[in-house]
This record gives structure tokens, C-alpha cells and sequence, in this order.
């Protein structure tokens, strides 16, 4: 997914995923982060730990408001649909849909389909789906992931190929990391590392915490929340991406990704805020 389009479609998606994959600049009233302070007035340092849920609520739905440079773009929405077998394992499936509105629409059709299934006991990837219509840009391709002989086989309903490639212990795609690091005890006083593999390439994905404090939601309210920085590196140490994201997550036991924002060159900054949950 990240390397075959252009960085412009990548940060749309991040933006819509927080979800996952996204200061607070054109977001005007709909969303505000405030840092928890001392009572001198300085910024109380990201500490202690959090415990999470441990699994997810299916039938949980989340839907995001996308803003590119403060203008509304269009909507992701994100969905625990139920839990299904894959090669006979019990797996959550979890879809995301990203759609432009009519004002992109016009300049750049986005209407895309992610689909992550999540083995319910070992918490990684098994089979990751997309189809994306971008502009001009087509895909659909599915990638199955055998966790035991440590291999991807990638396959394109566009044009048949199929290409077979090796994997990471405990890999995890673009989407099923995001929800996995839902479902982590955390202790903010450590960074969370993940293996990730996306487009025949691995790369770690690094979640770094930065503060604890409330988010308010125009339409929801006032949420404890924690501002968190994924970096995404290659097996190698180099750095994957050329931009910035930031992503507040709920600070309870569900953490709900709240809002997100990337920011990169050419294209600008792109927010995420969210506007329900079901």
C-alpha cells in the first residue's frame, strides 16, 4: 500500500486510518488537544501505564470527518464486522472504506476498500484485502499471510500475478497494527515497536508517546487522551517516511483513535477527526 502510490495517496490514507495511521491547524472548533499541566504552569511529562481491553467489540463503528489544509475532504469509516475462519483459524475482520466528497471528488475521486482479518487468539495479520480507486490509479490484491512457514503470498485480481515473499515473526499490515496497539497494556514510558509488511517490503513501525491530556470533539466532548508519534523505519534503521504523524487515542481501556493529523511536504497537512461512534 505505501509504496506502489504516491506519497499524496499514502498520507491520505494514514489521515483516515489513524487509524493508524494520523497542533492542530485549520481544524478550526471541531477539535482541540490541551496538554495536562502542573499547577506551576509546565507540561506534566507522558508517564504510568494503561491496560486495555484485549479484544475487540465487534460490531464497533467509527466514523471520521477528513481534513485537507482545514477543508472537509471526505470520510473513513471504520468497522469490526465479525469474526470469521481464515485457513481455519478464528480471525476478527475489520474493514475500512475512505471516500472522497463531492468537492474532491471533482479534482480527485478517492473510493477505496481496506479489509484486515485479525487471528483472534495470536493478535496478527492473516489476509489483508484492498481496493483502492484513485484518481486514475486501480488496485485490488489480496495478501495471505502463513505465519508458520514465515511467507506472504501476494495476489492481483487486477492482472493474476502472484508473488510469494518472506515475512517477519508476528507481521502485522498497515491496518491490523493500529488495532493491535488498541489492544496493548502499554507503559508510556516506553516506546512500542511493531514488524509490519506492506507491498512486499517490511518495515517497524515505532510508536512514541509524547503527552497525556484531553482532546474535546465538537461532536462528542471532552476525552482524557494520549498524543502518540508513529515513525515507520526500514529492517535497516533508515526512515521510511518523508512527513510527520500524530495521532491522539482515547486514554481508557478502549482507546479509541480520537483524531489524527500527517503532515508532509507538497501536499500539506491532512486531519482526521472523529464524529461518531457505534
Amino acid at each position: 500500500m505505501w509504496q506502489k502510490n504516491s506519497y499524496k495517496n499514502r498520507i491520505l490514507f494514514t489521515a483516515g486510518c489513524l487509524l493508524l495511521i494520523t497542533a492542530l491547524t485549520g481544524c478550526g472548533s471541531s477539535f482541540n488537544f490541551v496538554r495536562s499541566m502542573s499547577t506551576n504552569g509546565t507540561i506534566i511529562p507522558v508517564s504510568g501505564n494503561i491496560i486495555a481491553k484485549h479484544e475487540f467489540r465487534v460490531g464497533e463503528k467509527l466514523t471520521y470527518e477528513i481534513k485537507w489544509l482545514g477543508v472537509p475532504v471526505g470520510l473513513a469509516y471504520f468497522h469490526v464486522k465479525k469474526i470469521i475462519q481464515i485457513d481455519g483459524r478464528d480471525c476478527y475482520h475489520i474493514s475500512v472504506l475512505v471516500k472522497s466528497n463531492v468537492f474532491l471528488s471533482k479534482i480527485y475521486r478517492v473510493d477505496d476498500e481496506f479489509h484486515t482479518y485479525i487471528d483472534k487468539e495470536k493478535l496478527y495479520s492473516r489476509r489483508f484485502i484492498k481496493k483502492q480507486q484513485e484518481g486514475r490509479y486501480r488496485s485490488h490484491e489480496i495478501v495471505d499471510y502463513d505465519h508458520q512457514r514465515k511467507v506472504a503470498v501476494y495476489k492481483s485480481l487486477l492482472n493474476g500475478s502472484v508473488k510469494e515473499f518472506s515475512i517477519r515473526e508476528n507481521t502485522q499490515d498497515d491496518l491490523s497494527a493500529i488495532y493491535r496497539f488498541r489492544i496493548m497494556d502499554i507503559d508510556l514510558g516506553k516506546k512500542v515497536l511493531m514488524d509490519v509488511n506492506a507491498d512486499e517490503k517490511d518495515w517497524v513501525l515505532e510508536i512514541r508517546f509524547l503527552q497525556k491530556g484531553f482532546v474535546k470533539l465538537r461532536r462528542i466532548g471532552r476525552i482524557a487522551a494520549i498524543e502518540v508519534e508513529p515513525v515507520a523505519t526500514r529492517t535497516d534503521g533508515k526512515k521510511l517516511q518523508k512527513g510527520r504523524v500524530w495521532i491522539w487515542f482515547g486514554a481508557d481501556e478502549n482507546r479509541i483513535p480520537l483524531a489524527a493529523q500527517a503532515k508532509a511536504p507538497i501536499v500539506g497537512t491532512v486531519t482526521a477527526i472523529l464524529t461518531d461512534v457505534k
